[in-house]
């Protein structure tokens, strides 16, 4: 029987990541194709909602995209969306390893993996890179078409935390090796609800995780298809950028939640730089120097 192929839609050096990840040099990112969510506003659409897209390739080929890209000087490699194909890619993973791979893996995915899938990561990942999305299941389900959103999204940031734990403080001012950091996109009109993503985040592995609050938030991605043109209509909120009111009233729910270690992005940039082009060889315009 033949190995199952990875489809991977882009391999490449990525200055776009929180400051700590590669330790001041891009981030080795490896863009798979698919996605287990549907979320009408995906920045990564082009590639999320085709699990075909990209190129078919072995855990050893996949491996060896590893490999070249800390050879192409990656401070760490990220694995970027690899939950639906979870048992390749940490069979690529281990190959890697095998072949004298270093570097710190981060496994950055929507947040909803099945624990048995992550138990396959464990002692292979480093650094655990999950979003947290929503903090109630009323509004995930139109807007990701996800059931149960919150108990599998609290049930695989423990999990994650079980086998990496906090990231250390000083590690968030320099260089990460190890832990857990949550990303969390504020939405328009308070979608997401912040708040009790924060709440719920403290109460599940207590407040001493990194948070990553994402300003990026872009109307494009979900007025270019039918479907999210009706979404848009159903949440007309989604139809613009965050305010800058919106964004410090996240910062201060999660302070009231006990959160205060949190990455924050520069609100007037964040928009324009969170949207790749994956027809591109290098699809974020800032990816490399």
């Amino acid at each position: 029987m033949n190995a199952p192929l990875i489809y991977l839609a882009s391999a490449c050096l990525h200055r776009g990541e929180e400051p700590c990840l590669g330790g001041g040099r891009p981030v080795g990112n490896l863009f798979f194709s698919g996605c287990n969510l549907r979320c009408g506003f995906c920045q990564n659409h082009q590639i999320s909602q085709r699990p075909r897209s990209g190129e078919g390739v072995t855990a050893e080929g996949c491996a060896a995209r590893m490999v070249a890209l800390a050879e192409q000087g990656a401070g760490a490699i990220g694995l970027v969306s690899p939950t639906h194909q979870g048992r390749a890619i940490a069979a690529a993973v281990a190959i890697a390893r095998g072949h004298g791979l270093e570097l710190p893996i981060i496994y950055n995915s929507n947040g909803t993996d099945p624990v048995a899938t992550l138990r396959r990561f464990d002692g292979l990942v480093d650094i655990y890179l999950p979003d947290f999305k929503y903090g109630t299941d009323a509004v995930a389900w139109p807007l990701s078409r996800v059931q149960g959103y919150v108990a599998r999204a609290v049930a695989a940031v423990a999990e994650m935390h079980r086998q990496v734990g906090h990231l250390a403080d000083g590690a968030a001012a320099t260089s990460a090796r190890r832990g857990l950091i949550v990303r969390h996109l504020v939405l328009p009109g308070g979608l997401a609800g912040t708040g009790r993503v924060a709440r719920l985040l403290a109460e599940t592995v207590g407040d001493g995780v990194w948070l990553s609050l994402m300003a990026q938030y872009h109307p494009a991605p979900l007025l270019e298809n039918a479907a999210g043109r009706e979404l848009a209509r159903q949440f007309p909120e989604l139809t613009r950028t965050l305010t800058r009111a919106e964004y410090e009233e996240a910062i201060e729910t999660c302070g009231l939640a006990g959160l205060t270690r949190l990455f924050l992005q520069d609100l007037a940039t964040a928009p324009a730089a969170g949207l790749p082009d994956f027809r591109c060889a290098e699809p974020f315009a800032w990816s490399t120097p």
